[in-house]
């Protein structure tokens, strides 16, 4: 095609990262169409129109974005996007100014043949690394592709055929999905640097889930893939032909979080089926905690207090130990009431408290919420009502205008352009750093106060907690739609999980009842709080679990990973000896007597704890790091590059390998290689100046500038919120401040 345009050299395909196994391009007719598989896998294709993958390309939502991008840039940049969201677009030399291809396929975004075509996997960089063969429905028994579109009563004839050509092994592992369920912004399509998108491949293989780490506070019995949550087996008439001998087939609804594209077209099934999903126990809160009188880190009565001689943050480089300063007072856990419905006390009608609140992803096998979640949002509501129903406080509604309280604790993003300005229509292209980004790991907890004041004369309080989801954020449904107001549609917020609390004003008898065990909810509360960077205050809640729960070795465990994370590595081993105590052999265990050993320069002790790490657990990339640290240390380079390179063929984009590398590589003679990796390191590590777009919009933007603080407090208390601000100022006006971009 003489007329196809390569701003970005020879290979066609650039942004994306997907290939071809065939030269040249495709025409449309190549693919077959959904209709045409339809014909024999009924349910299967019902399930699949419904689905996200079959509108990846015709939804207005997706449309919208990417014509901004063509008319800001040119169509050619829309590779980036269409490797993933529109591959017989990419394939068929669609994506060039002028094009005549005839673009019927657009309706069917990822259909049955463009997944079911691809030959190899590339490494696990995502944006459509993976292999496009050429499509064809049967083999024949030599594996020669049979040309056409064959009768279905000739496919019947000739199964083992048909099952030949469209199945492969790949299709049932994680790294198929990964291909497109990671992605990154490359310089060609920004014209600035590599940046991180979204690694939603990268959380599941680095948690419990995956079964491939020993770092994640919990354990799966078993592995759970992408496959295992998002494609169950499903029992629906129509597709007997490819059901397995008890009648199921595997879903190709691919259920998730995408509410909006069933709302829009009206399927109703599939709306159903998502709601279901996001609320079949995905999160759990927990109505922790409760402090009286002023909790805040100013206050000379606070558990929270630092002491003068310590500052609030130090910084923290990527191959420094992690040092980060004691946040708590010493004595933390009489300071706090917890769990609440399992004590006894008094509440002080007109005196202020601060209730914790413990969010936990119990059930999602990658962040909450995933992939660009800068255009839609999660949000954690609060509501305290007396008696009569009066609102106390509340935190997290949604206002006049359909728009989420911007005082919410939010699990979103905000990506921001080189002008410091929030890029609320996804314009990725023009992306510089995220001023603002939250969210709950696999497995891990988050911690979320509300100070409020109880009032007097109220004989009994309410507190109810949600965690809502809604696709799309407001304000970027409002663009979408500008065009055609009477097409504005209210997409549903989902109550993914709620719960609720009723307090006396006065006297409160332990109220019990909860099913999760007490040593449970302490360890969760516990790592909220490493997750907050109060190390001191964790490594206590832990020793507390460790006393609640003595034959289980977590507590112990945990209380050496937060002092770790503290800098206190006599402490963590002394912790981390007591969990060994009780399970010999534990490899979490091992692997921060390890961490600790480095940070402490006792290399053949780390070397005794880590490598028997990175045998048990090859795909363990940090380990991989770790080792190569202890080897390039001891100048042995030959070791350093095959644990280097071991830990860049689970992750290509590993900058501490890069970085590593290119001096290792340059030890070795290797001069190209070494000056390769010298320009990925170069490409991959954070600009420094982004740090000064991010203070800015933070200076516009108070509501985000105190999110991003570790401790803060949802009030309502002008006072209160006022000496928030200055925490918030002091610390963009200390030398430590761009700590919050590591």
């Amino acid at each position: 095609m003489s007329s196809y345009r390569l701003p970005f050299g020879p290979n066609p395909y650039l942004p994306s990262q997907a290939e071809a196994q065939f030269s040249g391009f495709l025409q449309p007719s190549d693919f077959p169409s959904a209709e045409y598989c339809g014909t024999c896998h009924q349910a299967i294709y019902r399930q699949w129109r419904e689905s996200v993958h079959a509108n990846s390309f015709r939804a207005p939502f997706y449309k919208k974005n990417v014509e901004l991008l063509i008319s800001e840039k040119g169509i050619e940049f829309t590779r980036h996007c269409e490797g993933c969201h529109n591959p017989i677009a990419l394939f068929t030399g669609s994506l060039t100014t002028g094009s005549a291809v005839r673009r019927d396929f657009d309706n069917d975004g990822v259909t049955c043949s463009t997944c079911h075509s691809i030959v190899r996997l590339k490494p696990e960089t995502g944006v459509g690394s993976y292999v496009m063969g050429k499509p064809s429905v049967l083999v024949d028994d030599k594996g020669k592709p049979v040309p056409g579109l064959p009768a279905a009563s000739f496919i019947l004839s000739h199964p083992s055929w048909h099952r030949r050509a469209m199945m492969r092994d790949i299709y049932r592992t994680p790294e198929f999905c990964g291909a497109c369920h990671k992605a990154n912004l490359p310089k060609e399509l920004n014209g600035y640097k590599w940046l991180r998108a979204f690694s939603t491949y990268d959380e599941w293989q680095q948690s419990s889930w995956a079964r491939q780490s020993p770092a994640p506070f919990y354990k799966k019995p078993e592995v759970s893939t992408c496959q295992t949550c998002h494609m169950p087996r499903v029992k629906e008439p129509g597709d007997e032909m490819a059901a397995a001998p008890d009648g199921t087939v595997s879903s190709h609804r691919w259920l998730g979080a995408n509410t909006a594209i069933p709302a829009y077209y009206g399927y109703d099934e599939q709306l159903r089926q998502v709601i279901e999903f996001l609320r079949s126990d995905k999160i759990r809160i927990d109505i922790f905690a409760l402090e009286q009188g002023d909790s805040s880190p100013e206050s000379p009565d606070s558990p929270h207090r630092r002491t003068r001689s310590e500052p609030a943050y130090l910084p923290v480089g990527e191959e420094n130990p992690p040092r980060l300063a004691r946040a708590a007072h010493p004595d933390f856990l009489g300071g706090i009431i917890a769990p609440i419905d399992e004590r006894d006390f008094n509440l002080s009608p007109g005196k202020p408290v601060t209730v914790s609140v413990v969010i936990t992803n119990t059930g999602i096998g990658h962040s909450l919420v995933p992939e660009q979640r800068d255009f839609y949002e999660s949000w954690v509501e609060f509501l305290v009502t007396d008696p009569t129903g009066r609102v106390v406080f509340h935190s997290g509604g949604i206002q006049p205008d359909g728009s989420v309280d911007p005082e919410a604790h939010t699990y979103t993003n905000r990506i921001i352009s080189r002008h410091d300005d929030f890029l609320d229509r996804h314009q990725v292209w023009s992306a510089m750093v995220r001023a603002y980004d939250n969210t709950i790991l696999p497995g891990s907890s988050d911690l979320v106060r509300y100070r409020f004041t109880v009032p007097a004369g109220s004989a009994e309080l309410r507190i109810a907690v949600k965690v809502n989801y809604r696709r799309f954020r407001r304000d970027f449904s409002d663009w979408v739609f500008a065009d055609s107001p009477s097409s504005l549609q209210r997409y549903p917020t989902v109550v993914m999980a709620e719960k609720d609390l009723r307090l006396n004003a006065g006297y409160n008898k332990a109220q019990g009842g909860s099913t999760v065990p007490a040593s449970l909810r302490w360890n969760n509360y516990g790592i909220a709080l490493i997750n907050e960077q109060q190390y001191g205050a964790a490594s206590q809640v832990f020793e507390h679990e460790a006393a609640l729960n003595p034959a289980q070795p977590d507590g112990w465990l945990n209380a050496g990973v937060a002092r770790y994370m503290d800098g206190d590595y006599d402490g963590a081993l002394q912790s981390l000896a007591r969990a060994e105590r009780i399970d010999p052999g534990n490899p979490r265990t091992q692997w921060y007597e390890g961490l600790c050993y480095r940070w402490q320069f006792r290399y053949d002790a780390a070397l005794e704890r880590l490598a028997p790490i990175a045998a048990q657990f090859p795909r363990f990339g940090q380990a991989h790091d770790a080792l190569g640290y202890i080897d390039a240390v001891r100048h042995d380079y030959a070791a350093t590059r095959r644990e280097l390179e071991a830990a860049q063929s689970i992750d290509p984009d590993d900058l501490v390998a890069h970085r590593w590398l290119a001096t290792v590589y340059l030890k070795l003679g290797m001069n190209a290689a070494a000056e390769r990796e010298a320009a990925l390191t170069s490409l991959k590590k954070e600009d420094p100046v982004a740090g000064w777009e991010v203070q800015r919009f933070w200076q516009k933007h108070p509501e985000i500038a105190r999110e991003v603080v570790p401790y803060h407090v949802h009030t309502d208390d002008p006072a209160d919120i006022e000496r928030q601000a200055q925490r918030v100022n002091d610390l963009q006006n200390s030398p430590t401040r761009l700590w919050f971009l590591q």
